[in-house]
């Protein structure tokens, strides 16, 4: 689609000045010539001009009209001349642009007196706004509630009707040079910009979505370019950081990611890369002495973003698939990404056992064939082993123990070292009960999630997985810590 220009017209007397941006410059008493002038060198397919009027606007300013005596007078007193018949802005932009100017019975909109005539100006300007366009609006005039009631359009539209907005101007009579009769024209676009990187900031601390910001970042580094490398690199880290947790790219290895050059391979390494970046951008801003040249200013909604954004994910700063675990599932309940959630406890409660009992955190036997099962093997076998043989339960733990690593030599599936057997022997005698118990019950609900609801049919809602999860980790948090106050205890008292 083509240019889509957008003024509103007041009621006021306008005087004619030279309106001027950038090169261009206009003599005219109405914003919106000057800007159709500008705005439009050759007239192309789809090109339109839709000025919005109240009725007292349209009497004023849109038609033909004679001049009122009290104008007069006041012209006179000013020592200007001025025809019987002061010309309308409708007989001006008919000559130049009749083919592409909006029908004025479709433009008219009440005053906004109340909520009712503020709906109908809302629903007349959006009317005429047609999908792809490129808007290019004027906010000059009228009444002062239209330019918050037009933002409101434009963020309307760019969702249903995909339109984008290329300018939005501003003409500033009340600064205008008076010994030489010329008044600026403001741009006044970056305030759209605000919105939208304030959007794009709360989409990600909220909801832990970072695509927007990225793509503005990509946007401006258009018009940036060298200015703003960093920012650029570390956006994008930032992105592989919130992608990769969103693809539950937990494990870590610190070796391989550098010897493959490839630092967005995992949660850990984009964070690690955004936090390389960041740091470097704040060292370098901070040795500009001009505030403009910063990186972090130069786009400027992002200088007050920046330390919110690396704030929020201050969890992750460390160095442990263990810790970078445990920071995840909090993300996750934080916003609320509950099949991330479930997917990141299971595992962390397997790493956690790993490092626990000394076992290899990278190794698929020893986090699923020892760690998990040896919890499922428990939680399936101790209650009913105490009860039926009426035996301890240190020696209900010890039966299981002997009993699983017979049937798994038997099975042929592991080679278990004596070393590995003495591990295992300890995890079997000492793992809590309540985490034999929480892993299956972890296991399950992430079953469900990952197998579509068909796992367990209709036993989980969505609001109590929201609400396990949260329940769940914070059980999980204080067996934890337990566990490892009593491990520090024994190599004290060793």
């Amino acid at each position: 689609m083509g240019k889509h220009f957008i003024s509103v017209l007041g009621t006021g007397l306008y005087q004619s000045t030279t309106y001027y941006y950038k090169e261009k410059s206009v003599i005219t008493p109405f914003i919106q010539e000057a800007l159709a002038e500008m705005l439009f060198d050759d007239i192309q397919e789809g090109d339109r001009i839709s000025v919005f009027v109240t009725e007292k606007a349209k009497e004023q300013n849109w038609d033909n009209r004679k001049y009122t005596a009290r104008e007069r007078e006041n012209a006179e007193r000013l020592g200007h001349e001025i025809p019987d018949v002061k010309t309308g802005l409708r007989d001006i932009l008919q000559k130049k642009y009749g083919n592409i100017l909006d029908d004025i019975e479709l433009c008219m909109i009440p005053i906004g007196a109340d909520e009712n005539e503020l709906w109908k100006i809302f629903q007349v300007i959006f009317s005429r706004i047609q999908e792809d366009e490129e808007l290019y609006i004027d906010i000059t005039h009228a009444l002062r509630n239209i330019p918050i009631q037009m933002l409101a359009v434009i963020s309307y539209a760019r969702v249903l009707k995909n339109i984008t907005v290329n300018g939005i101007y501003y003409g500033a009579f009340e600064v205008k040079d008076n010994v030489q009769n010329r008044t600026p024209i403001f741009n006044l676009q970056t305030f759209l910009d605000i919105l939208d990187w304030s959007q794009a900031a709360s989409s990600f601390i909220k909801y832990g979505n970072s695509d927007q910001i990225y793509e503005l970042c990509s946007a401006q580094k258009r018009i940036y370019r060298e200015k703003m490398s960093e920012l650029f690199k570390l956006t994008k880290e930032l992105n592989n950081f919130t992608h990769n947790m969103e693809t539950s790219r937990g494990y870590y290895d610190p070796q391989k990611e550098k010897n493959t050059n490839k630092k967005e391979m995992s949660v850990l390494g984009a964070y690690k890369e955004y936090k390389k970046y960041y740091n470097l951008m704040k060292e370098e801003d901070e040795q500009k002495e001009d505030q403009e040249e910063r990186q972090g200013s130069i786009i400027k909604p992002m200088e007050g973003l920046l330390s919110r954004i690396d704030e929020s994910i201050a969890d992750f700063n460390v160095d442990t698939n263990l810790e970078m675990g445990m920071a995840t599932v909090r993300w996750a309940i934080d916003k609320k990404n509950i099949q991330q959630g479930f997917t990141a406890f299971e595992e962390t409660i397997k790493t956690f056992l790993c490092e626990y009992y000394g076992l290899d955190e990278r190794s698929e036997e020893d986090r699923d064939h020892i760690c998990k099962n040896i919890c499922r093997e428990l939680n399936l076998n101790y209650k009913n082993k105490c009860k039926d043989k009426n035996i301890s339960e240190m020696e209900a733990r010890e039966v299981i123990c002997k009993e699983w690593i017979i049937r798994k030599e038997e099975e042929g599936r592991m080679e278990l070292s004596c070393d590995k057997k003495t591990r295992i022997h300890e995890m079997f005698l000492t793992i809590p009960q309540e985490l034999f118990e929480l892993i299956p019950q972890i296991g399950d609900r992430r079953n469900s999630m990952n197998h579509f609801g068909f796992s367990n049919l209709y036993m989980f809602t969505s609001k109590g997985l929201e609400k396990d999860l949260k329940q769940e980790f914070e059980k999980f948090v204080q067996i934890k810590l337990s566990m490892e106050e009593k491990k520090t205890h024994k190599k004290e008292g060793e």
